[in-house]
């Protein structure tokens, strides 16, 4: 166990500790017979570990294939101390001594390792042909790695790099079976790439499949990349196939496997989230899965229509068209949908000038009314007219251009039955006509349980809109003058009217408009927004979007909250240990940010134990220099006691935890966060947090996914999507900064220190937020850099990795569903992937 020059000293307890963690990605599950090791020779140590059948299946291959190491199920990097051990304690050459302990990934470490002249023959060589595996050809570590992953569409993604030449771009040319049909560079961002690699992470390529390989009753197609220089394959070949209801179906068996688990963590949810990845369909392939699961089902209908006719209070609903009728007849594929309704009870009202009326059979339809108009009195007139004839008690607005779903006004009607509802939204999608007149389904709109904050924000009502007749006529109808903001005008004056509760969202598609048809949005809606919310008496400012760090968004608005008056008097609280390097940049950043804020800071620090002499040397300088105030609070890490103990030691009337690995990047960032903070139904609010190459670590919490808790948007560009961009609602925020009112923090008791020391503290305590009526925000117009576990290290060690998985088990059993479903997610999305990035089949509501 040391470099190849010098005599081979025996295997110590560190070293069994380390090689497992370095070679296998894990801790030795048994410390008594890895205890054994200790005083044995080092090379034959490594020897046995690296021809272990374990090692080739679970290391070699992944690390040949570019696939996720175990590694990564301890820590995202390999850790410095690691990194130093493998430099100092394996047999390796001076160069790649050196080379392991600049390494930022865990692939880039390990072929640095296994691939050195130095190593190989005096271990590698013996460890491979344990394992039976041919060395013919030299070391099996290959060159070009890289991954390959189908996007559900007819697209494929992935990444490619040289390890010996990081900076080369990789040439791949995409196989389907066995067949070259398309080429790319690997040169796009790639971060997951740079995660295993190391590099800049430029390693990324997307390719399109030959629409003809996805066509409908084609059978699986096996695509593999080959790279070029040379011939060498990357990644492990995959199986892509149009047969949405096989890949379904190993969704649910695996889903059924981990209820059967007790929706814990473990092998069962790693096995559904592995049948996700494969199966699940992304909404590139939104035009299969529309077919499957909104397609004609006539037995449905039959049920559907017999479910209604069965109800003692059956409402007639009004269909109106937004255009008022004119021009005279909607396109045949409008009155088709609407005529084609298992929901029997409806009319449709048109109004148009005498001249032009209904041809046909359409004419003879008693549901389908005309209002006869002595002239052309524009759209707002004729709406008008259309809506004062209507005699449905519930109102259901279209576009002329708007198809119906089958299901729709049943939908509507069931929903609305409950007479709290007064205002009704729901999911909509696009449809392409072809020339020969095939109809290409896209581009859902897959919309959140209603969010004012959102709505404030962005504009995500669209079509279709039902409203009861009376509210509608109440609150004078649609303003056509808002353009293609009538919509949101319209539902921001209904809402001032309704109690809450009033706005339902049904989870369904409900119809589908040309894509060539967008509504849109305006900055003409700042007006309609601030006139809303001073009609609602909120002492706020509406401004045009403009995110210092994404970009200004087009249509969007910010809300610019004040700050109560006084200002109140704020408490940053920052656990810490050790790690003067992250601590004090953390501070001097704070520092120089709060001349913006006119109130009161203090800056409390929680020391857990600090040893090194550095950091006791910038503790007692920042309490001399800075005012902080250091607060001992030793033991074992407990994130949660820590600060606890903390929020118990100031009197401060706002609390802002933060973690010592942050860096404020937008000076106004605690004036944002703190007006959020004051508004009295808001509980927590959370900003923005970047890594340090500026893509986002956390844009809001969404709970449950992947069966736990993921950060929104990871890994993507502020400057990309929408919702990381603007303030909204969200089920949880990070942790690493919280901001929060005392008096909400004492009134729900804090973080719970006896369940949740390190792991889910913070969603817990959303839970409980929201619990008690209060809700949780995400605002990008604060940001701060994060740098993810750095001070107290990451839970690489058996103990820690028990400890997390017993801390989600409590969040489980403590609150059940509320902690396996994120109530702004749409169901239609997979909760076991990456937020927004798979179909699942839609919510049976009726």
């Amino acid at each position: 166990m040391t470099h190849a020059a010098d005599p081979a000293p025996p295997v110590t307890a560190d070293d069994v500790a380390n090689a497992y963690r370095l070679f296998l990605g894990r801790v030795p599950e048994d410390p008594s017979g890895a205890a054994g090791w200790v005083g044995e020779d080092g090379a034959w140590f490594l020897t046995t570990l690296i021809g272990s059948r374990e090692f080739a299946e679970s290391v070699l291959s992944p690390l040949n294939a570019g696939g996720m190491l175990p590694h990564q199920g301890m820590a995202e990097r390999p850790p410095a101390d690691l990194l130093a051990w493998a430099s100092d304690r394996l047999p390796l050459s001076a160069p790649a001594s050196a080379a392991v302990t600049d390494a930022t990934a865990w692939g880039q470490a390990l072929r640095t390792v296994l691939t050195d002249p130095d190593f190989a023959p005096t271990v590698l060589a013996l460890a491979l042909t344990l394992a039976g595996i041919d060395q013919a050809e030299g070391p099996p570590i290959r060159r070009v790695v890289g991954e390959v992953r189908y996007d559900g569409g007819i697209g494929v993604t992935g990444w490619a790099a040289d390890t010996a030449a990081l900076d080369s771009p990789v040439a791949v040319t995409l196989l389907a079976d066995g067949r070259a049909v398309c080429q790319a560079v690997a040169d796009r961002p790639h971060r997951l790439a740079g995660l295993r690699v190391g590099g800049d992470g430029r390693f990324g390529f997307a390719l399109t499949l030959p629409p003809a390989l996805m066509d409908a009753g084609t059978g699986p197609v096996t695509v593999a990349l080959r790279a070029e220089p040379g011939e060498a394959a990357v990644g492990r070949p995959i199986t892509v196939s149009s047969d949405l209801a096989a890949r379904e179906h190993a969704v649910a068996a695996a889903r059924a496997a981990y209820a059967q688990a007790g929706h814990r963590l473990g092998g069962a949810a790693a096995r559904l989230v592995d049948a996700v990845d494969r199966n699940a369909p992304s909404p590139a392939l939104y035009d299969a899965y529309r077919r499957r699961h909104y397609g004609p089902d006539a037995g449905r209908r039959r049920d559907l229509a017999a479910a209604a006719a069965a109800w003692p209070d059956r409402p007639l609903i009004s269909v109106l068209l937004t255009n008022g009728g004119t021009p005279p007849a909607p396109p045949d594929r409008v009155l088709d949908a609407v005529t084609g309704q298992t929901y029997d009870r409806w009319e449709l009202v048109l109004a148009a000038p005498a001249a032009a009326g209904l041809a046909g059979g359409r004419a003879q339809d008693p549901r389908i009314r005309s209002v006869v108009l002595e002239d052309e009195p524009g759209t707002a007139g004729a709406f008008d007219a259309a809506l004062a004839a209507a005699r449905g008690s519930i109102c259901v607005l279209i576009d002329p251009c708007e198809a119906l779903t089958a299901e729709a006004l049943h939908g509507v009607a069931v929903t609305m039955r409950d007479p709290a509802v007064a205002l009704l939204t729901a999911d909509e999608d696009r449809f392409t006509l072809s020339d020969a007149g095939t109809v290409t389904y896209g581009e859902p709109r897959l919309k959140p349980l209603p969010d004012p904050d959102l709505l404030w924000s962005f504009n995500q009502i669209g079509q279709p809109l039902a409203v009861r007749t009376d509210l509608l006529r109440q609150t004078g109808g649609i303003r056509f003058d808002r353009a293609a903001d009538w919509a949101l005008d319209l539902t921001l004056r209904c809402l001032e009217t309704i109690p809450p509760g009033g706005w339902r969202h049904v989870p369904r598609i409900l119809s589908s408009r040309p894509a060539d048809r967008r509504p849109g949005t305006t900055d003409a809606a700042i007006g309609d927004v601030q006139a809303h919310l001073d009609r609602l008496g909120l002492s706020v400012r509406v401004v045009a979007h403009g995110d210092p760090i994404g970009g200004a968004m087009p249509g969007a608005r910010r809300l610019v909250w004040p700050l109560p008056d006084p200002p109140p008097k704020v408490g940053i609280l920052i656990p810490t240990r050790d790690r003067r390097d992250l601590l004090e940049p953390c501070i001097e950043s704070i520092r120089h940010s709060l001349a913006g804020y006119p109130g009161t800071v203090e800056i409390l620090i929680g020391d857990n134990g600090t040893t090194a002499a550095d950091a006791l040397d910038y503790l007692a300088a920042v309490q001399r220099d800075a005012g902080a105030r250091v607060i001992p609070a030793a033991g074992p890490f407990n994130w949660s006691d820590i600060n606890n103990t903390l929020a118990a030691r100031t009197d401060a009337d706002v609390l802002v935890f933060l973690n010592n690995d942050t860096l404020v990047l937008t000076p106004d960032w605690l004036t944002e966060l703190v007006a959020q903070a004051c508004r009295p139904d808001v509980g927590a609010v959370g900003p923005r947090l970047v890594y340090a190459d500026g893509t986002i670590q956390n844009a809001g919490v969404v709970v449950g996914a992947k069966g736990a808790a993921l950060s929104e948007a990871i890994g993507e560009f502020p400057s990309t999507g929408i919702r990381t961009r603007i303030a909204h609602q969200c089920a949880a925020v990070l942790g690493a900064c919280l901001v929060t009112r005392r008096a909400v923090f004492e009134r729900t008791g804090g973080f719970d220190a006896a369940h949740h020391r390190v792991a889910f503290n913070e969603v817990d305590y959303c839970l409980k937020l929201r619990v008690a009526g209060l809700t949780v925000v995400y605002t990008p117009f604060a940001t701060l850099y994060h740098l993810e576990s750095q001070s107290r290290g990451l839970d690489l060690s058996a103990d820690k990795q028990a400890l997390f998985r017993t801390e989600h088990a409590h969040l489980a059993d403590r609150w059940g569903d509320a902690a396996l479903t994120d109530p702004f997610m749409n169901p239609h999305f997979e909760p076991m992937a990456d937020p927004y990035t798979r179909l699942r089949p839609p919510p049976a509501l009726w």
